[in-house]
């Protein structure tokens, strides 16, 4: 696992869905940058709108935009993963980043968190976030017999929370959770 929390490791967001893969959703996902797609969300997140594209026919999830305070989650999502033999059906990167978007066809059965002891110093709290928002994803993705899509990038400040308005908002749409970290 990566080490964070210094001046070098830039904030790290994501979000996780589950989602029924298509050459539709597809076509639709290749126009966007995955920043300006979390942006867009985190935007859409504080104005009460978790939907606001349209996607809800594609994909579910149980959390606004997260933030880790400089762990990138990706590498660790695609090894956990691989050692459950569930290998990515799609993968897209953007300039010198690999991974951005992520999208496997099937949740892996039988996800357990694993123990989080051995977290770097200052990044336990996002790890143990990670994995919650993880396991509910693949119960969620589970239950709808879909896979699941992992979108992510650095460069966003830890301190961008939901708005305090907006939290009500997410949690009647079926959100589990309603702030950007733990």
């Amino acid at each position: 696992m990566e080490q964070g929390n210094d001046a070098a490791s830039p904030t790290f967001a994501y979000m996780l869905f589950a989602c029924t893969w298509s050459e539709e959703f597809e076509a639709e996902l290749a126009d966007w940058y995955s920043g300006d797609m979390i942006e867009a969300f985190m935007e859409a997140e504080d104005q009460h709108d978790p939907w606001s594209f349209g996607w809800e026919g594609f994909m579910a999830r149980i959390a606004p935009v997260q933030l880790t305070d400089g762990w990138d989650v990706h590498p660790y999502l695609i090894e956990t993963f691989a050692r459950m033999r569930v290998e990515p059906a799609y993968r897209l990167g953007y300039l010198d980043e690999t991974d951005n978007v992520v999208f496997f066809a099937r949740a892996p059965g039988g996800f357990e968190s694993p123990n989080i002891g051995a977290a770097p110093i200052g990044l336990a709290a996002d790890v143990a976030r990670f994995h919650e928002v993880l396991e509910a994803t693949i119960d969620l993705a589970s239950s709808q017999g879909s896979g699941l899509l992992f979108v992510g990038e650095s460069g966003w400040a830890y301190d961008m929370d939901v708005p305090m308005a907006a939290r009500g908002t997410l949690e009647r749409a079926g959100f589990r959770f309603a702030t950007r970290h733990a």
